[in-house]
């Protein structure tokens, strides 16, 4: 029996965590500074699901992040 995602909706895949990481890390938009958080208006991409855009999110950060670690100057 699976339970639901509250985040995106869909079922809970015990492989998954985009979802949790997107509530910690924020959308793409919030990462960039174009959110309102920021004075913008940006969200998520209407084109994707919830947990696509959450997916997306979790791989910016991770790309972005690393470039961080890899050189710890930027």
């Amino acid at each position: 029996m699976s339970s639901e995602c509250p985040f995106c909706g869909e079922p809970v895949l015990p492989e998954e965590s985009v979802c949790l990481l997107r509530q910690v890390v924020g959308s793409v938009a919030h990462q960039q500074g174009r959110c309102s958080c920021y004075g913008g208006d940006e969200g998520d991409d209407p084109a994707l699901t919830r947990r696509e855009a959450a997916a997306a999110a979790v791989a910016y950060f991770e790309r972005e992040k690393g470039d961080e670690r890899e050189n710890p100057d930027l």
